[in-house]
């Protein structure tokens, strides 16, 4: 069963375009670094691999900072 799933793994691999193996590669490596730690899902790492949790970071501190500056306005009135 191992074995087989080895397989499939590294035929995918071989026919993944070029631009997602760099991606793949990474969250796989995340995964590996992160084996056998209760707290950390895969998809947090998926997040993380692709930049999207990053992404998501810069929206949340784009937002406070709107909130801040609004904050700021009412004071102003």
């Amino acid at each position: 069963m191992t074995t087989d799933l080895r397989n499939q793994a590294h035929t995918l691999l071989d026919n993944l375009a070029d631009n997602r193996l760099d991606m793949i590669v990474r969250w796989l490596q995340l995964l590996k670094d992160t084996e056998g730690e209760t707290d950390v899902e895969p998809e947090e790492m998926w997040l993380l691999a692709n930049g999207e949790l990053k992404r998501m970071a810069g929206e949340s501190e784009m937002d406070a900072t709107s909130i801040e500056d609004w904050r700021k306005y009412l004071d102003e009135i």
